[in-house]
Formats: structure tokens, C-alpha cells, sequence
């Protein structure tokens, strides 16, 4: 079964929490509580976000984490991207060196679509239309 790491569905969380926020930053602490995720993972997430570029830190009073880019212009595929390794599917897909079958393999080609089609789905989704949704 294809299934994305927990450290995923948790950034997924935390962003489309960051999503509906008005204004202003939110504290690892207060999106621990409300994602109802332990505070090391969401202090773990955010750094490798961070430095994916999806989310700002700012330090001090009034300080902590928002969205480095609108709602509208972040997809599903943005964050599974930053917390996921690629291929999401098979690591034969990865490359041409990886696989010497690829060339007779029928399910090498089912792999790349399947993949490919994935790709294109969680890309479709904005934040917005997940903050619109909720």
C-alpha cells in the first residue's frame, strides 16, 4: 500500500493550519496543541519547511512560524515534496542507471504513470482550496 510518512501527513496538518491563519506567526507550541502532534515533531517539521522555503520563522514576542507564500500558490505536492524522497512510487522510476530491466519491464512503465498521474493530483490542490474546504 502506498502511504506517506507520518512526518508528512503532520507537515500537511501544520500547513493547512498556517494556511488559515489571518495574520501574524504561530508558536510550535500552539500548533502542537491544535494539530493535536507532539511538540519535537512539529519543531522538526518546521525546520526542514523552513528551509524548504514553505514556511518564515521570526523570533522573539509575537515570533514563530508562517507561510512564506499564499495559500493559493502552495499545493499538496510542495510539502509530500519537501518531506518526502522522490520517487513516491518506486525507486526504479528514479533515473536511468537505477534499473538495467527498465527497457523490458512492463511494470516499469505502470510505475512511472502511476507516479506521474499521482504528480499531477496532489499538484491541482492548493492550500486555498483546502482552507475553502474546511
Amino acid at each position: 500500500m502506498l502511504r506517506i510518512k507520518r512526518d508528512t501527513d503532520y507537515a500537511i496538518r501544520c500547513v493547512l493550519n498556517l494556511s488559515k491563519q489571518e495574520n501574524g506567526f504561530s508558536r510550535i507550541d500552539a500548533l502542537s496543541a491544535e494539530e493535536e502532534i507532539p511538540r519535537p515533531f512539529v519543531a522538526k517539521i518546521m525546520h526542514r519547511l523552513n528551509k524548504q522555503g514553505i514556511v518564515q520563522s521570526q523570533r522573539g514576542k509575537g515570533g514563530g512560524y508562517s507561510l512564506a507564500v499564499t495559500p493559493s500558490q502552495l499545493t499538496l505536492f510542495d510539502v509530500v515534496k519537501a518531506m518526502e524522497a522522490l520517487p513516491l512510487i518506486n525507486i526504479c522510476v528514479n533515473g536511468e542507471d537505477v534499473c538495467k530491466r527498465k527497457a523490458t519491464c512492463p511494470v516499469h512503465t505502470v510505475c512511472k504513470e502511476v507516479e506521474q498521474n499521482l504528480i499531477k493530483n496532489l499538484q491541482i490542490y492548493s492550500f486555498q482550496y483546502l482552507v475553502d474546504k474546511s
